[in-house]
């Protein structure tokens, strides 16, 4: 993809069900944050999308104002 080609971004709602086996909860928590566990069930709805533009350069001008999103 060259440096000033336009791209998109997805944003995307996930819900899932995710089973850890371990000797109690304190240790299924540390096993879930450093190594994830087995997905039982996922969901997955598609929420946005926007067009964002990689390589586009702001003048010092541009850099100084705000930029006001409505």
């Amino acid at each position: 993809m060259a440096d000033n080609e336009n791209t998109s971004c997805f944003t995307y709602k996930v819900e899932m069900i995710i089973q850890i086996l371990a000797a109690d909860e304190v240790t299924a928590k540390a096993q879930l944050d450093e190594k994830g566990g087995y997905v039982t069930s996922r969901k997955v709805t598609f929420m946005d999308s926007m067009q964002v533009y990689k390589g586009n350069k702001l003048t010092k001008k541009d850099k100084d104002k705000d930029i006001v999103v409505d």
